[in-house]
C-alpha cells in the first residue's frame, strides 16, 4: 500500500503488536463500561433518572456501536489497520474526556454516543491484525489474549471508577473542587488518558502483510472509504431507500423492506404495551437470600 509501512513482523514484533491490541481491547471495556458504577453519582448530580440512564446505557451507545461495526470492519478489511484502531482509540478517549466535563445529560449523551462509533472498529481491526501477526497454529492463543484483556477491561473498570471517584470526592468538596468537577467527572477524565498514549504508540506500529501468515498476499483495496461509505449508507434508515432508488431496485424490495419496517414498529409498540401492563401498581421487592431488588411501579 503506497506510503504505508508493512512488514512481516518478527515473533517480537507480533507479540508486541498483539500487546497493543490487547490494551485497546481493554481500554475499550474500561471507557465503556465506566459509567454503570458511576450511575448513582451522575444521577445524583445531573438530576437523570433511570429512564435516561437506560438510554445511555442501551441505545445511545449500543445502537451506534451495532450500526458503525458492520461498515468499520468493512473499512478495516480495506484500510490501514494500525491507523484506524489508532484513530479510533484517539476520537474515543476525546469522547470519554468529554464526558468528564458533562454538565447536562446531552453532552453526556453525545459522549456515549461518540465511544460507540470510536469503538465499533476495535475488534474487527484487531482480529483482523491478528491473523496476519501469527500463523494458524497460534491463533488460538492470540485470541485468548484479547479475550483475556477484554475481561480484565471490564473489571479494571469498576475499580478505576470506584476508587477515583471516592479519592476525589474526599478530597474535594463541591465549592473547593477544582473547575467545580465531582469524582465522576475525574473518573471519566482518569480513564480518557490512557487511550491517547495507546492511540500514539499504535499509530507508529507497522502494518502486517495482510495474507502473510497464510502465504496468501492480498491484492490492496482500491477504495477502501468509498465501499465503507456505501455500507454505511445502505443500512442506515432512509438512506437505504436512497440506496435503492439510485439501484433502480424492484418494488417487490421497496414492498419487503417497508412491510418489515411497519412489523417492527408494531412489535415494538406491542412489546411496550405488554411489559408495561406487567409492572406493578407499587414498588414490589424481589428477595434472594440476603440481596433484595426493587421491581418499580408503574408510571
Amino acid at each position: 500500500m503506497p506510503g504505508v509501512r508493512t512488514e512481516t513482523l518478527t515473533a517480537r514484533k507480533a507479540w508486541t503488536a498483539l500487546i497493543l491490541i490487547g490494551l485497546c481491547q481493554t481500554l475499550s471495556m474500561v471507557d465503556r463500561q465506566i459509567l454503570a458504577i458511576l450511575a448513582p453519582r451522575i444521577q445524583a448530580d445531573l438530576g437523570i433518572g433511570g429512564a435516561q440512564m437506560g438510554l445511555l446505557y442501551g441505545t445511545v451507545f449500543a445502537l451506534f456501536f451495532a450500526v458503525f461495526s458492520v461498515p468499520l470492519g468493512r473499512l478495516a478489511d480495506g484500510w490501514v489497520r494500525t491507523k484506524l484502531l489508532a484513530l479510533s482509540i484517539a476520537g474515543w478517549s476525546l469522547m470519554t474526556m468529554l464526558a468528564g466535563i458533562a454538565s447536562n445529560f446531552t453532552v453526556l449523551a453525545v459522549s456515549r454516543l461518540g465511544v460507540g462509533i470510536g469503538e465499533a472498529s476495535a475488534q474487527p481491526a484487531g482480529f483482523s491484525m491478528v491473523s496476519d501477526l501469527f500463523p494458524k497454529a497460534r491463533r488460538g492463543l492470540a485470541t485468548a489474549v484479547i479475550a483475556a484483556a477484554i475481561a480484565l477491561g471490564f473489571g479494571l473498570s469498576f475499580w478505576l471508577g470506584g476508587t477515583v471517584a471516592d479519592s476525589w470526592d474526599t478530597a474535594f468538596s463541591r465549592e473547593t473542587a477544582p473547575f467545580g468537577l465531582r469524582g465522576w467527572h475525574a473518573a471519566f477524565l482518569v480513564a480518557s488518558l490512557p487511550g491517547f498514549v495507546l492511540a500514539i504508540l499504535l499509530y507508529r506500529l507497522p502494518e502486517p502483510v495482510r495474507g502473510a501468515a497464510d502465504g496468501v498476499p492480498q491484492m490492496r483495496d482500491p477504495h477502501p472509504f468509498r465501499a465503507s461509505a456505501e455500507l454505511l449508507g445502505s443500512i442506515l434508515p432512509g438512506f437505504a431507500w436512497v440506496n435503492f432508488a439510485r439501484r433502480n431496485a424492484p418494488i417487490g424490495m421497496w414492498i419487503a423492506n417497508i412491510a418489515g419496517l411497519a412489523a417492527i414498529i408494531a412489535g415494538v409498540l406491542l412489546l411496550t404495551a405488554w411489559t408495561d401492563s406487567l409492572l406493578p401498581a407499587a414498588p414490589a421487592v424481589l428477595s434472594i437470600g440476603s440481596l433484595s431488588f426493587s421491581v418499580g411501579a408503574q408510571q
